[in-house]
């Protein structure tokens, strides 16, 4: 009986051992699941994260190249308009010239005087072109179709007359052979 109680006690201790490593264990367990769903959910976190970040960049790096592009025709621009500045004496001069001087020439005599003054003036190295384009500078596309649209023929002619009636300050004696107007 006594070695049976003394198993029994034995028997008893060990469960309770075996109990408190069992409770022991599942408190760890425990831990482990808690700290497992901690990192999972920052794992979660980071990879949302990380996905915005991508597309922040995505974004971003699509900006770049949209920029890039336009950077180019900035630069075309700023060439043109370089240009354009070192030209624009020259180009008064000779739209002053055309205005003043050649108003009342006939057609031939106004693009072969007009051409040889451009002509001279690259010479002169106070244009960089030897060729000028008088309605480009005077008129816009938008003058030139509002003056179509008036009735006005299209031919450059008809547009150089516009040009010296719009420019001038003097009052023109204008005759119209064709007695369109």
């Amino acid at each position: 009986n006594d070695a049976l109680q003394a198993e029994l006690a034995s028997s008893k201790e060990r469960l309770d051992k075996c109990l408190g490593v069992m409770r022991d264990l599942d408190e760890k367990v425990q831990r482990l699941k808690d700290d497992f769903a901690t990192k999972t959910a920052e794992a979660e976190r980071l990879k949302a994260s990380l996905q915005k970040a991508e597309e922040v960049l995505g974004a971003a790096m699509e900006l770049l190249e949209k920029l890039s592009g336009e950077q180019t025709r900035w630069e075309a621009m700023e060439h043109d308009l370089s240009a354009e500045s070192s030209a624009l004496p020259a180009n008064v001069m000779l739209s002053a010239m055309f205005i003043t001087y050649l108003a009342d020439e006939q057609e031939a005599a106004r693009q072969s005087f007009l051409q040889q003054a451009a002509e001279l003036l690259h010479r002169a190295k106070l244009s960089s072109s030897e060729s000028f384009d008088l309605l480009g500078f005077l008129s816009s596309e938008g003058e030139l179709l509002k003056w179509k649209a008036l009735g006005l023929p299209s031919d450059r002619l008809s547009h150089e007359n516009g040009i010296v009636l719009t420019r001038t300050k003097q009052a023109p004696f204008v005759i119209d052979p064709s007695s369109a107007a």
